[in-house]
């Protein structure tokens, strides 16, 4: 039987150009918790935990040169750009849970499932995600 806890920070910063002398920068940043809990009963490990993230992001653009070109600058594919960066930097509280089943020889069976929960999401359409696996392998 174990409780985990970790805490992570994150710091991306891209820069993009898609049309020279126009350059986009961005910084984005992010903080993550967990805990994480097991408790095995004879050949059962049941695996639960909670999860808090958040972040934040700022864009800046500017002109490496003063030469400009004669074509004008091409479309971004925003609303992709806007998800992950909305995925990223909203808050999200989420929990999961597993049970692992060890069979003989090694063998496990181990179904488990997340739930997510987004707050103030204005760009993504849903703001629950649930993800289910099922996992059988094998320890050596």
């Amino acid at each position: 039987n174990r409780i985990v806890a970790s805490v992570c920070y994150s710091k991306e910063q891209k820069q993009s150009s898609l049309l020279y002398p126009y350059l986009k920068e961005q910084q984005l940043e992010r903080f993550e918790a967990n805990i994480d809990g097991l408790c095995q009963i004879k050949r059962v490990e049941i695996m639960g935990g909670l999860n808090f993230g958040f972040g934040s992001t700022d864009y800046s653009s500017k002109e490496v040169s003063d030469t400009l070109p004669s074509s004008s600058y091409p479309k971004r594919q925003q609303l992709f750009a806007d998800w992950y960066d909305e995925y990223m930097t909203s808050p999200i509280l989420g929990c999961n849970l597993g049970v692992r089943v060890n069979l003989p020889k090694g063998f496990y069976i181990e179904p488990s499932a997340k739930y997510y929960h987004g707050f103030n999401l204005k760009v993504i359409p849903q703001n629950n995600r649930v993800e289910a696996l099922l996992k059988v392998g094998c320890r050596w």
